[in-house]
């Protein structure tokens, strides 16, 4: 048979900060020149994954704004790439008594407008 185990109840251990793990939150710019290097090598849409790796490290796009884009959004004759960005705002009502707690997400919807990088 198997061996009993009683378990303690002890506390989780503690969430290592960010700043423990590591000394910064962003790449820096030769971090970047490797990443759209190697992904120009790989694959058949090489051109393609390493200009959106450029498009989002020049401009601070989030993925899914990078895969939602459209052709509709891109303009050429000016130069501008209109983003839709949607900001949410998140509200908890939560009361000692009630196990139930309410959350109500409020959207907006911004359009940026970016112009496009020197190799198109």
């Amino acid at each position: 048979m198997g061996k009993l185990v009683f378990m303690t109840h002890t506390a989780p251990p503690k969430k290592v900060t960010n700043l423990e793990k590591r000394t910064r939150e962003h790449l820096l710019p030769n971090e970047v020149e490797g990443m759209i290097k190697a992904a120009s090598c790989v694959g058949r849409h090489g051109h393609r994954d390493s200009t959106l790796i450029l498009l989002a490290y020049r401009h601070g796009l989030r993925v899914s704004e990078l895969v939602a884009l459209r052709w509709e959004q891109v303009d050429f004759s000016s130069g501008m790439i209109y983003v839709n960005r949607t900001l949410a705002w998140y509200q908890f009502n939560a009361s000692v008594t009630s196990q139930r707690v309410e959350v109500a997400a409020t959207t907006t919807t911004l359009i940026s407008y970016f112009p496009l990088p020197v190799c198109f």
